[in-house]
């Protein structure tokens, strides 16, 4: 059995799962999957295949059959740390993955960076399909698994938050902004002290759902370049009370979590939206998802603004912006944020 090199994931795949060859016809794309996110003795529901030379491959293993512990040791033992799959069989995959998580991030063999992908993979097919669908039945309870498994990486391993912090990319799109709002807001409560698992589980669950209103909005609106007008502005604001209603309809979400959802945008000064709360009005997990919205809106490129770098964001959000911020929590924040590694100690 061939050796295969490590690749780079492939993070732009066409939709059909195939890239169009020199002389124009097409042939499929093939996507990495590490042994470490496969499960031992799980059923994979998906081809895997081994490549036997730069291009070329053949069928390892076929869905809905197991992935054993033998296999594994063969494949290791002939320096095989790497199987593929079609890219249309991606989605497959990813969804296999939120399936593992649990076990994926519970096994101590697997590296605290490794983790975090996996966890931000099972994340992003979660957040995919709530924005498509919010009022599903399962939208909340897939969301708090993985709020759930957020926190609990976090609380359990001293270097993943740093880790999830290296990870996160410039762009910005709502369900990439809202995984880094729920990172950002975890370590910030729990650095300031905030130690209640349910406490940090619900905190997390209302960051991940927190722009869920953003779901019935245009996307046109949601992408525009260049400044709202002033009704196009009063309609994006609105993506908030429609997180509300959307939410109000699933008691699986509780009173904290909505905290999250309801006060993002709400301001110390009074001058924030939707009800222009004040700071004697603000719960502190209204604050805490304030000053994460905006360090990562500020920090992200954007379809209108080119990000701006995190010294710069943290100076404006605690100068010309302090008076919008609880700047006890802000300075927390900039303790996590200096860290090399995040200090978060397990609890």
């Amino acid at each position: 059995m061939a050796p295969l090199a490590r690749a780079a994931p492939l993070v732009t795949d066409p939709p059909d799962g195939s890239v169009r060859a020199a002389f124009g016809h097409l042939r499929p794309l093939y996507i990495p999957v590490y042994l470490d996110g496969l499960v031992t003795d799980s059923v994979v529901d998906f081809h895997l295949y081994l490549q036997t030379s730069p291009g070329h491959f053949i069928l390892f293993r076929g869905p809905d059959l197991e992935f054993t512990g033998a296999h594994r040791t063969r494949l290791l033992a002939n320096r095989v740390e790497t199987l593929w799959l079609k890219g249309e069989e991606r989605r497959r995959y990813d969804q296999y993955v939120e399936r593992h998580l649990d076990t994926l991030l519970g096994n101590p063999q697997i590296a605290t960076s490794r983790k975090v992908e996996l966890l931000q993979s099972a994340t992003h097919t979660t957040l995919d399909s709530v924005m498509v669908d919010p009022r599903h039945t399962q939208a909340v309870p897939r969301t708090r698994r993985i709020a759930q498994q957020t926190v609990q990486l976090i609380v359990r391993d001293s270097e993943a938050l740093g880790h999830m912090a290296a990870l996160m990319a410039r762009d910005y799109d709502t369900v990439r902004h809202s995984m880094n709002v729920s990172v950002f807001a975890t370590g910030l409560a729990h650095a300031a002290g905030v130690r209640n698992a349910n406490d940090l589980r619900d905190l997390a669950l209302g960051a991940l759902l927190h722009d869920i209103g953003k779901s019935e909005l245009p996307r046109d609106l949601i992408i525009k370049p260049g400044a709202y007008t002033d009704d196009e502005m009063a309609l994006m604001r609105t993506h908030v009370t429609r997180g509300e209603q959307i939410l109000q309809q699933d008691t699986r979400i509780g009173p904290l979590g909505m905290m999250v959802v309801s006060q993002h945008h709400e301001r110390l000064t009074g001058d924030g939206y939707p009800r222009g709360l004040d700071a004697s009005q603000m719960h502190l997990f209204g604050r805490i998802a304030g000053i994460a919205d905006v360090y990562d809106a500020m920090t992200s490129d954007r379809s209108y603004q080119r990000a701006m770098k995190p010294v710069d964001a943290l100076q404006l959000m605690s100068t010309h912006l302090a008076s919008h911020f609880d700047q006890g929590l802000l300075r927390e924040f900039v303790r996590t944020l200096r860290a090399p590694r995040s200090n978060v100690a397990a609890a």
